[in-house]
């Protein structure tokens, strides 16, 4: 269980930290010209086919999933 802790604690550390970093770096460089989001590449997907772009989405998923099982099993 403290294995465990500790690593649930640094994997928690670890994130924060990679995540403080492009926001800090948006603060001192981009902050007046665009947002946080807009800057890290989140911008809102524009398409009028949005149950084309969901099949898409969850058909590369499944096929993530599917070579994971037979590659790692």
């Amino acid at each position: 269980m403290t294995l465990f802790m500790s690593k649930l604690m640094s994997g928690i550390m670890e994130l924060l930290i990679v995540s403080v970093i492009p926001f800090i770096t948006w603060l001192i460089r981009s902050r007046k010209k665009v947002g946080f989001f807009d800057w890290i590449g989140l911008k809102k997907v524009e398409s009028q086919k949005k149950r084309q772009l969901v099949l898409t989405i969850l058909g590369i998923s499944l096929l993530f999933l599917i070579f994971s099982i037979v590659v790692f099993s």
